[in-house]
């Protein structure tokens, strides 16, 4: 097997670089004539965590988050940030008799025509402590809901359904599927069963047929196989994972399944594991040997009118004397499973949990010419956020040294990355001088470019070119219960209010 490999030196960043983001943040630049191409957006008094944003078909912004402000709940806003009509509702937290509390956390979204799908847990603490331990009693359920997204923003009342999906305790990252009148919404989790962390749960719609679901888990055999996301293409869905055991630093693994088969009245796809090594990407390089630290978590993101994946985790080179991580990002086709090319963006990262999300940018739908990877990483530098964008092929490097795109803001603590085609979408917290809802929105710029709400940089990249074939493994998940349950939507209502939106920087 041939590889070819390029490698070059960590990038460094000048007083005239920070400079320009002080400039931008200091100075609210009104947009011209031209179309605005970065905005950033504050919502004050909204102290708030778990920051996730998506968007509807025509773009506008749809975000959820955790209020630590009164009154307490999971809220969802939508609406135009540009204009300021922006409406939110709220799913509140209960206080229960003796000081017990009941609150509910969204870890995912998604939107499907004109409904947004959310995932998450409803969580019940105790308020009288363990007698045996002292400590705080919690007792948790996935739950799963959607709500509509009407083309004008939300009205006064608006509708949402909110499910408890029994058999699990969790479900933190889903992805969705739509062919003629089926509807597939695939969840990872974990499982309420003691010998397994990680489970699938997979809700669907066919037609004029009941919504129905089920999970699945990993047998004893394979306990120790935890799910890190999950993602659906034109071909598959597809399960990133990683073995917590001896020798699980050295692969990560995926499971996927065809799309068409919405019925899954088998799960058999789902049983095979492939297994990737991630060691031999660089054996050429005598202090390059890669590992994935601190079991790392593996991200997805697909890319949406092919049959491939990219795969993304922190790694090390441990036979250095150096404890940085930088970020590694693997071509998958998930037509025969083969490891195409991996990269790895030749910059430095004190936390091995550093990748928090990832998303798949085009320029023109159907067209991976000129399209890009966005690798957000939360930090804990000078720079909190920090956006690496390599190449989506291999192919479209030019120049002796090969460069991405790097931006970094030191104010903000984003969580959560989107898009709109090429326009990129941001949500987390801005923290000075207090933790509140934040969010960004830009056209994707070109590696040299001037910065603009946030300091754009480069850095080099290395390419590793395969293919490297994985190593299949027998590992059946089983199902949680027999046949799939009816997943009977119970419609709620909630009022909501409109919430006012500060333009920080614009360009």
């Amino acid at each position: 097997m041939r590889k070819e490999i390029v490698f070059n030196g960590v990038i460094r960043y000048g007083a005239t670089q920070i400079l320009l983001i002080l400039i931008c943040l200091l100075s609210s630049a009104a947009a011209d004539a031209q179309t605005i191409q970065s905005s950033h957006y504050r919502i004050p008094n909204h102290n708030c965590n778990n920051v996730i944003i998506r968007e509807s078909g025509a773009g506008t912004p749809v975000i959820s988050y955790h209020s630590h402000s009164l009154p307490y709940g999971a809220r969802f806003m939508y609406g135009d940030l540009n204009s300021g009509t922006v409406k939110e509702f709220i799913i509140y937290d209960t206080n229960t008799a003796a000081n017990n509390t009941i609150s509910y956390a969204v870890n995912d979204m998604r939107v499907v025509g004109d409904m947004c799908y959310f995932c998450g847990m409803r969580v019940y603490t105790h308020g009288e402590p363990d007698p045996e331990t002292g400590g705080v009693v919690k007792d948790s359920v996935g739950v799963l809901g959607r709500f509509p997204l009407d083309p004008s923003g939300f009205g006064g009342r608006v509708k949402f359904d909110l499910k408890h999906v029994h058999g699990t305790k969790c479900l933190s990252r889903m992805a969705t599927y739509v062919y003629g009148t089926d509807t597939l919404l695939a969840i990872i989790g974990i499982v309420d069963q003691p010998t397994s962390q990680s489970c699938l749960t997979v809700a669907r719609v066919n037609g004029l047929n009941p919504w129905q679901y089920n999970v699945l888990y990993p047998n004893v055999s394979a306990a120790m196989d935890v799910f890190t996301d999950i993602a659906i293409d034109a071909h598959k869905t597809t399960i990133a994972s990683y073995q917590k055991a001896n020798g699980g630093r050295d692969h990560f693994c995926l499971r996927s399944s065809r799309n068409f088969m919405l019925d899954f009245d088998t799960y058999t796809d789902f049983d095979n594991l492939y297994k990737y090594s991630v060691s031999p990407l660089t054996t050429n390089d005598t202090c390059v040997r890669l590992v994935r630290p601190e079991y790392a978590d593996v991200r997805l993101s697909a890319v949406p009118w092919e049959k491939k994946v990219y795969a993304a985790f922190m790694a090390s080179e441990d036979s250095c004397p150096t404890s940085l991580y930088r970020t590694a990002m693997c071509e998958i086709q998930t037509s025969d499973m083969l490891l195409t090319n991996a990269q790895v963006v030749q910059r430095l990262y004190k936390d091995a949990h550093s990748l928090v999300d990832m998303k798949y940018l085009y320029r023109t739908f159907g067209t991976e010419s000129g399209a890009s990877v966005a690798l957000l990483h939360l930090a804990d530098d000078d720079y909190n956020t920090i956006v690496e964008y390599p190449n989506a092929l291999v192919s479209s490097y030019s120049g002796v040294v090969p460069k991405v795109l790097v931006q970094m803001h030191g104010k903000n603590r984003m969580r959560s990355v989107s898009a709109y085609g090429d326009n990129v979408r941001f949500g987390g917290v801005w923290e000075a001088p207090a933790p509140v809802l934040t969010c960004l929105q830009e056209d994707l710029p070109p590696v040299h470019s001037n910065s603009q709400c946030m300091i754009n940089c480069d850095a080099d990249i290395k390419t590793v070119r395969g293919p490297q074939e994985p190593q299949p493994l027998d590992s059946p998940l089983q199902k949680f219960y027999s046949n799939m349950l009816d997943l009977n939507w119970d419609a709620k209502s909630s009022s909501t209010t409109s919430e006012a939106v500060t333009n920080e920087c614009s360009y």
